[in-house]
C-alpha cells in the first residue's frame, strides 16, 4: 500500500503567537527542581507516619535539604539570568563573606614587639666572625652567601613578620619594614642594641639599591638612630664599625646632593659614638677611589676630622697621612685639588710652618698653589680670639710665605750644586793652614826700618862696568 502522506501542520490561530521551543539547559533545570520537590514532598510524608523521636531528626535534615533545594534554585534562576559564570562567582562569594581569620592572625602578631633580646648572642655573633666560623662581612658587592648568613643570624631576634618584610624583593616592603622600626625606635631601644650589627649590615645592603626612596627612608632611620645611640652613650664595637663605616663612605660619592649631604650628617654622628682617630683609617681609603666625588668629599671630611681633633687624629703617623693628602693637590680634577688644598690650610691653622716638614716635598706648581691659598686663607680669616692667641700664634702668612717657597727654591738649587762634581784637592805641602792663621791672635812684633841707599849715583855708573862686576 502506498505510504500516506504526512499531515500538514496547522496554521496559527488569528492573533495568536507562537512561543519559541526552550533551551534544553532550562527544560533540565525545570526537571531537576521538578524531581527534587518530589522526594521532598515523599520524605514529608514518610516523617508524619514516623515516630517522635525519628521525627525531629527528620525534621532537621528536612530544613537542610530545603535549603539546599532552594539554594539549587536560585541558582538555577541566576543562571537563567546572568549565566553560569556569574551565578558561580556568586556561589564562591556567598561562601566567603566572612573574612578569614588568617588576616586577623596575622594582625595580632605584628602587635608585637620586633626585636627579642637574646643574652649573650652578640658575643658570641662576635667570636664565630674573629674564628671565621662565618663570613666576614667584606665585600665589593654583596652576594646570595652574605644576605643568607644574615637572614640566618636575625632569626632569633627579629620577628618573623619583620624578617619577611626585611628580605622582600619588593622595595615597597623594605620601606614598610623602616616605618616600622622608626616607630619602635625609642620603645625598643635595649633589644635594637642587642642587635645592632646586624641592623647595621641590612642597612649596608640597602646602600647597594639603586632606589632613592629606599636610600632616603634609610639615611633617616640611621639618623635617627645615632642620635639615639649618642644620648644612651653608647660606642660602637669594632665589629659594628668594621661592618658599617667603610660602606657609608660609597655613599658619600653619591650623586645626588641630598644623599651626599645627609651621609655627612651621618659622619658627624659616628665620631660621636666611635673615635675619630679610628675612623680616620677608614676615610683615607675613601679617597683612593675613582670617583673623584667621593676622594673630593672624603678629603674635605678629614679637614673637618683635623680642625675638630687636631693634627693627632692622622693615623697612622702625621706625616705619613699628609703626604699622601697632599699627593692630591696635582689631582686632574678640581674639586679634588680644592678639597687637598682646603684640607692642608687646615693644618697650616693649626701647627703653622710645621706643615711644610709633614707634607714634605712637592713640586714647584704644588707648592706655588698652597702657598697661594695659605695667603688667600689668611686674609679672609678673622684674628684668633684671646683665649686661643697663644695656641694658634704664628708669623704673619703674608712675610712667611713667600720666604717659604724662596727656601724651597734655594735648597734645590743648592742640591743642583751639590751634584756637581768637587773642584780637585790641592797637596797639603801646597795648601794654606787658613784655620791657624783666623785663630793666630798674638801681637804683630815691629820690624826694622829698611837701609837706605843712593840710588842716583849707582844708577850713573856705565853698563860696561857694571857687567864686568866694577
Amino acid at each position: 500500500m502506498p505510504a500516506k502522506p504526512k499531515a500538514a501542520a496547522k496554521p496559527a490561530a488569528a492573533g495568536s503567537t507562537e512561543l519559541p521551543a526552550a533551551p534544553k539547559e532550562i527544560v533540565a533545570v525545570h526537571l531537576d527542581g521538578e524531581a527534587t520537590e518530589d522526594k521532598h514532598n515523599a520524605k514529608v510524608a514518610k516523617a508524619a507516619s514516623a515516630p517522635k523521636g525519628k521525627r525531629k531528626s527528620q525534621e532537621l535534615n528536612q530544613s537542610s535539604n530545603g535549603s539546599a533545594s532552594s539554594s539549587m534554585k536560585e541558582g538555577a534562576s541566576a543562571s537563567k539570568t546572568t549565566g553560569p559564570s556569574e551565578a558561580k562567582s556568586k556561589r564562591l562569594s556567598g561562601a566567603t563573606g566572612k573574612k578569614p581569620s588568617g588576616k586577623g592572625k596575622e594582625e595580632e602578631d605584628r602587635s608585637g614587639p620586633l626585636f627579642t633580646l637574646v643574652p649573650g648572642r652578640k658575643e658570641l655573633r662576635v667570636k664565630e666572625e674573629k674564628s671565621l666560623k662565618v663570613l666576614k662581612w667584606n665585600f665589593p658587592s654583596p652576594r646570595d652567601e652574605y644576605i643568607e648568613q644574615l637572614k640566618t643570624q636575625m632569626a632569633p631576634c627579629v620577628a618573623k613578620w619583620l624578617q619577611e618584610e626585611l628580605f622582600h624583593s619588593d622595595f615597597q616592603h623594605h620601606i614598610k619594614a623602616i616605618n616600622a622600626m622608626i616607630e619602635h625606635l625609642e620603645a625598643e631601644k635595649d633589644a635594637m642594641v642587642s642587635c645592632l650589627d646586624l641592623i647595621l649590615k641590612w642597612f649596608t645592603l640597602r646602600f647597594f639599591d639603586t632606589n632613592t626612596s629606599v636610600l632616603m627612608k634609610a639615611v633617616e632611620f640611621l639618623k635617627l638612630l645615632f642620635t639615639s645611640l649618642s644620648n644612651q652613650d653608647y660606642h660602637l664595637s669594632d665589629l659594628e664599625a668594621n661592618s658599617f663605616i667603610p660602606y657609608v663612605i660609597l655613599k658619600m660619592g653619591e650623586s645626588k646632593d641630598g644623599v651626599r649631604k645627609d651621609v655627612r650628617t651621618i659622619m658627624a654622628m659616628l665620631c660621636k659614638v666611635y673615635p675619630a682617630s679610628k675612623i680616620f683609617p677608614f676615610i683615607m681609603e675613601g679617597t683612593k677611589s675613582k670617583n673623584s666625588k667621593q676622594r673630593a668629599e672624603c678629603l674635605e671630611e678629614l679637614g673637618g676630622l683635623i680642625v675638630l681633633c687636631g693634627v693627632s687624629v692622622c693615623q697612622p703617623t702625621p706625616s705619613k697621612a699628609l703626604k699622601e693628602i697632599a699627593v692630591h693637590i696635582g689631582d686632574r680634577d678640581t674639586s679634588v685639588r680644592n678639597a687637598a688644598l682646603n684640607t692642608i690650610v687646615a693644618v697650616y691653622n693649626v701647627c703653622g710652618d710645621q706643615v711644610y716638614k709633614l707634607i714634605g716635598n712637592l713640586s714647584e706648581k704644588d707648592m706655588s698653589m698652597l702657598e697661594e691659598r695659605i695667603k688667600r686663607s689668611a686674609k679672609e680669616t678673622a684674628p684668633p680670639s684671646q683665649a686661643n692667641a697663644s695656641v694658634l700664634r704664628k708669623p704673619p702668612a703674608e712675610e712667611q710665605a713667600p720666604t717659604k717657597l724662596s727656601q724651597v727654591r734655594a735648597q734645590k738649587a743648592l742640591a743642583a750644586q751639590q751634584q756637581q762634581p768637587p773642584p780637585p784637592q790641592v797637596a797639603p805641602e801646597f795648601s794654606l793652614d787658613l784655620h791657624l792663621l783666623e785663630d793666630d791672635y798674638s801681637p804683630i812684633p815691629d820690624f826694622p826700618d829698611l837701609v837706605e841707599v843712593n840710588l842716583p849715583p849707582v844708577l850713573d855708573i856705565p853698563a860696561r862696568q857694571l857687567a864686568r862686576g866694577w
